[in-house]
């Protein structure tokens, strides 16, 4: 995938995260977020990064049979959706960081902070597992 592709994936992530954070703004309490959300983009890419060493095994011919097909799928998925879900996080981050200042903010704003991270892992993870992928 070409970067251009990236941060198209990247903008309307933003874009997405600004709306959440219009949402935020005008309500007197922001929506609570979830602290073990970054556990689902990290277990993705953990789970997508054994997969495809598998694929580069049977590449490199140490292996006898890979079904490559779904873990390309997953690792296009995987790069496309970390960008998407790394700019709805930090967005929704900096949404917390305008509202004030309170444990609650804080918190949701490590929670946010912490899924964007996961998130940015996932999208390289992808694009290294589509690049292991490659005929």
């Amino acid at each position: 995938m070409k970067a251009i592709e990236h941060l198209a994936w990247l903008a309307a992530g933003l874009l997405l995260g600004v709306l959440v954070g219009l949402l935020v703004i005008r309500r007197d309490a922001p929506p609570p977020f979830p602290a073990p959300t970054a556990l689902i983009p990290a277990g993705i890419a953990i789970a997508l990064m054994v997969w495809a060493w598998q694929v580069r095994r049977f590449k490199a011919g140490k292996r006898e049979s890979v079904s490559g097909v779904p873990v390309v799928a997953l690792a296009l998925s995987s790069s496309r959706g970390g960008v998407l879900l790394l700019g709805l996080f930090g967005a929704v981050v900096l949404a917390y960081w305008t509202t004030g200042s309170s444990d609650y903010v804080h918190s949701q704003m490590l929670a946010s902070g912490a899924a964007a991270l996961a998130s940015a892992v996932l999208a390289v993870c992808g694009i290294i597992a589509e690049r292991w992928c490659r005929l």
